[in-house]
């Protein structure tokens, strides 16, 4: 999907070199590649993210509170990325509508210290999560 994306961001880019409404058809490009920009960051922390818990992964993990507490987050992260899509479709502010819901990414997660079998794993799933709310909020 991120393929095609890109294929289409340089399908309009090139379409624009001729088009008479360039400045106002450019505005929206811009928007459209600095939200794939930013897309781009957050699919390769989630396939890092994958992979991490993929090859650390142990039958005791889901007794850790912290696991929970991340997977709490990812959905947060999900539910603020929606909303960042949302403004992504209305790049002129006055337009935008009402957002249904607030962004739910508040505050960092703190976490107490995980067992000695998962910390590695944890630590390197919270610094991902760190990353993906620091892209999310545009930090």
């Amino acid at each position: 999907m991120l393929n095609k994306a890109e294929k289409a961001l340089k399908s309009a880019e090139e379409s624009l070199t001729l088009n008479p409404r360039h400045t106002t058809n450019r505005r929206l490009l811009d928007v459209d590649e600095e939200f794939y920009n930013r897309l781009t960051s957050l699919v390769t922390r989630a396939i890092g993210m994958t992979r991490s818990l993929r090859d650390h992964y142990d039958h005791s993990l889901h007794l850790e509170p912290t696991v929970l507490a991340i997977t709490v987050e990812l959905s947060r992260s999900a539910h603020d990325l929606r909303l960042l899509a949302a403004e992504a479709d209305y790049p002129d502010r006055d337009h935008l509508p009402v957002a249904v819901e607030p962004p739910a990414l508040t505050e960092p997660l703190l976490i107490m210290t995980p067992h000695p079998q998962h910390w590695i794993l944890i630590g390197s799933l919270m610094e991902d999560l760190r990353r993906v709310r620091e892209e999310i909020k545009g930090e």
